[in-house]
């Protein structure tokens, strides 16, 4: 059964305009009916489109409702080329999951690897020669058009970052910038010469708007934001000396923001924090916006580029 009624401009015969879903129903027409008409439309078995006359936060936020392999919103990366391959790393945390399931879930997506300490391969940045191992492994499948390092630390067995000069000391310096900065270098290192050379490609790490030396007003957390400034620096240089081999690459650092995961846990995470699907599907549609010409920037999950 096919309700009556327009469809959304542009989709394909079938697919269900939310906004006219919901006079066709005469059932209310707000945040959390769409939800309620995907689901029926889902049943009906019919196409559903959560279109334009959604507020962008809530077009984004619409997986919250559904596993991301089910969400009837998929934006895939437009940018990339057919059956592209895709690489996540830290893929076993929060925001990396949610990345893995949202680029699984996109039909023009050819392969999607997840790596992390326990998968094969693994990538344990404590162990110098796995960013290596991995890559070699990876790179034999083809070249990759997507790289993803979402691998990070704000806190650990070290403690809590510091919030004054007096606690700093080696131990939680050395653990921060392994994390943030030094297996992220390597992942640089390794992963990017594997990057397609004829077609569009993208390697994005997950920094920190606290890594911004412009933007620190508050001061504190001395390691994590030294870290993230040092990872941001790494990205810079790194997109001039890619640029020259892959001049369709876009290497740039994304600031997550607040998300409920077990990074921000201590900080009122659950309470304040974004759903990590939410955030995945924020940072995929900047990616796939960003230009050749934007290599070496630094952005928001908003788009809204950050001072260095």
């Amino acid at each position: 059964m096919q309700p009556r009624g327009s469809r959304e401009p542009g989709a394909s015969n079938g697919t269900l305009c939310c906004r006219q879903y919901a006079m066709d129903r005469t059932v209310p027409y707000g945040r959390h009916s769409h939800w309620f008409h995907g689901t029926i439309a889902s049943l009906a078995g019919v196409p559903f489109l959560p279109c334009q006359h959604l507020r962008p936060r809530w077009r984004q936020g619409f997986v919250r409702y559904f596993h991301p392999a089910q969400c009837p919103f998929k934006e895939a990366m437009q940018s990339l080329p057919d059956s592209y391959r895709a690489v996540v790393i830290g893929a076993t945390g929060a925001i990396g999951a949610a990345m893995l399931a949202h680029l699984r879930a996109d039909p023009r997506c050819g392969e999607a690897l997840g790596l992390a300490r326990s998968t094969t391969p693994a990538i344990d940045f404590d162990d110098e020669a796995s960013v290596a191992r991995a890559a070699a492994q990876v790179g034999a499948g083809g070249p990759l058009h997507l790289v993803i390092n979402a691998a990070g630390m704000l806190h650990g067995a070290q403690g809590l970052p510091e919030k004054r000069l007096g606690q700093l000391h080696y131990r939680q310096m050395e653990a921060t910038f392994r994390t943030n900065t030094f297996g992220p270098a390597l992942v640089l290192a390794h992963f990017a010469p594997l990057l397609a050379r004829r077609e569009r490609s993208v390697l994005a790490v997950l920094s920190a708007k606290v890594g911004s030396i412009g933007d620190n007003r508050l001061g504190g957390w001395y390691s994590y934001r030294a870290s993230k400034a040092a990872l941001n620096m790494l990205v810079k240089t790194a997109s001039i000396e890619v640029a020259r081999t892959h001049p369709q690459a876009v290497l740039v650092s994304l600031h997550p923001g607040t998300v409920d995961s077990a990074l921000s846990a201590p900080f009122n995470g659950q309470e304040i924090g974004r759903a990590a699907a939410d955030a995945a599907a924020d940072m995929l549609h900047v990616l796939d916006g960003l230009q050749p010409g934007q290599t070496g920037s630094f952005h928001a999950y908003s788009g809204q580029p950050l001072p260095w």
